[in-house]
C-alpha cells in the first residue's frame, strides 16, 4: 500500500525530474508513515503531503528506485518492531521469575551474612575461651611447679629428721615411704623409685604429697598420745634384748628389760634418737606406767625423771658399741 501511495504521489509530481532520496531520508519518512499507520486517527493525507513537500524540495529522482527502497525499509522497520514486541513480551513473562530469583538471592545473602556474623561471634567466643583455658593452664602449671618444689623441700626436711624420731615412729615412716615407692636417698632430688614405678610428674607430685600428709598425720598422732611397745633393741650393754618401751610424744621415751634389771631413757638429739642412762630412773616406775597404760593397774600420777640434755659420754659409748656390732 505504501508503494502505491508513494508511486502515485511521485507520478503526479513527475518525479523523473528530481534526484533519488538517500536511505536516511527514506527511512525517516517511512517511520513517520508507520507512526500514522499505527494510530488510525491520524490523517494519512497529512503524511502524504509531507512526503510531497519534501520531494518537491529535492532535485532529480527515480520513482521506481524510491518505491523499492521504501518497501525494503518499511519491511525492516516492521521486522524490528516485531522483534521489539517479542522482546517486550518475553521480558513481561520473564520479569516475575527474575524478580523472584533476585528476592531469593537477597534472602540468601542475608542468611549468609547472618551465618558469617554468628560464625564470627562463635569464633570470638572460642578464642576467648581458649585464651582463658591457656591462662588457667599456665596458672595451674605454675602452681604445680610451686607445689612440687614445696613437697620436695618438705620431704627433704622429713628425711633429715627421720632418725631423730622415736624408733617405732621412724620405722612407721620408712614403711610408708617404701609403700609409696618414693626415693629419699638424695635430699636434693626427691623422685619415685624408677625400678618400681613409671608415673609421670603429676602423679609423682601427688604421691609425694600423699606420703607427706601420711607422715605428718603419724607424727601428730604419736605426739598427742602416750604409747607403749614391746620389741627387740640393742641395749646399752650391746646385747639385743626384748624390752618394753614407753613414749611421751616424740621427744622422750624409756625402756625396761623384761627382767627389770636394765632401764634407760630415750631422747631425740640433733644426730638422731639416743638411749642413755639416767641414775634417778627406777625400773619399777616404768613398769608401773606401762601397767597403767595396759589397764592392768589403776591410773594415778607418777613421776618420770628425764634429762634436759643428752648424755654425751653415754652417747659416745653407745656409738662405739653400735660400731663394733656393725663390724
Amino acid at each position: 500500500m505504501v508503494s502505491r501511495i508513494i508511486t502515485g504521489v511521485c507520478c503526479s509530481l513527475n518525479l523523473n525530474k528530481f534526484r533519488p532520496l538517500n536511505g536516511r531520508e527514506l527511512f525517516y519518512f517511512m517511520k513517520m508513515f508507520y507512526f500514522c499507520y499505527k494510530k488510525p486517527k491520524t490523517n494519512i493525507l497529512l503524511v502524504c503531503q509531507s512526503f510531497v513537500l519534501l520531494l518537491l524540495s529535492v532535485q532529480g529522482a527515480s520513482a521506481q528506485g524510491v518505491v523499492a527502497e521504501s518497501d525494503d525499509l518499511v519491511t525492516q522497520w516492521i521486522n524490528l518492531e516485531q522483534q521489539s514486541n517479542a522482546l517486550n513480551s518475553h521480558w513481561i513473562m520473564s520479569k516475575p521469575v527474575l524478580e523472584q530469583r533476585v528476592e531469593l538471592l537477597k534472602r540468601e545473602e542475608l542468611q549468609l551474612k547472618s551465618l558469617l556474623s554468628a560464625d564470627h561471634s562463635a569464633t570470638t567466643q572460642v578464642e576467648a575461651k581458649r585464651s582463658e583455658l591457656l591462662a588457667l593452664q599456665n596458672n595451674m602449671e605454675s602452681e604445680q611447679t610451686t607445689l612440687s618444689q614445696w613437697v620436695d623441700g618438705e620431704l627433704s626436711q622429713a628425711q633429715r629428721i627421720i632418725e631423730q624420731l622415736p624408733p617405732p615412729l621412724a620405722k612407721s615412716w620408712w614403711a610408708a615411704i617404701k609403700e609409696k615407692k618414693i626415693n629419699l636417698q638424695s635430699p636434693d632430688s626427691m623422685s619415685v623409685d624408677p625400678a618400681n614405678s613409671t608415673v609421670n610428674s603429676i602423679d609423682t607430685t601427688s604421691s609425694k604429697l600423699e606420703l607427706l600428709l601420711s607422715l605428718y598425720l603419724q607424727l601428730n598422732e604419736f605426739e598427742q598420745r602416750v604409747s607403749s611397745y614391746e620389741t627387740q633393741i640393742e641395749t646399752l650393754d650391746g646385747e639385743v634384748r626384748l624390752v618394753k618401751q614407753l613414749y611421751l610424744g616424740i621427744s622422750r621415751g624409756w625402756y625396761v628389760t623384761l627382767d627389770s634389771l636394765n632401764v634407760a631413757e630415750g631422747v631425740s638429739t640433733a644426730t638422731g634418737w639416743r638411749w642413755q642412762v639416767n641414775e634417778s630412773l627406777a625400773p619399777e616406775t616404768i613398769e608401773t606406767a606401762l601397767m597403767m597404760i595396759a589397764h592392768k593397774k589403776e591410773a594415778n600420777f607418777i613421776e618420770l625423771p628425764f634429762s634436759l640434755t643428752a648424755d654425751v659420754k653415754q652417747t659416745q659409748i653407745q656409738n662405739k658399741v653400735a660400731g663394733a656390732s656393725d663390724e
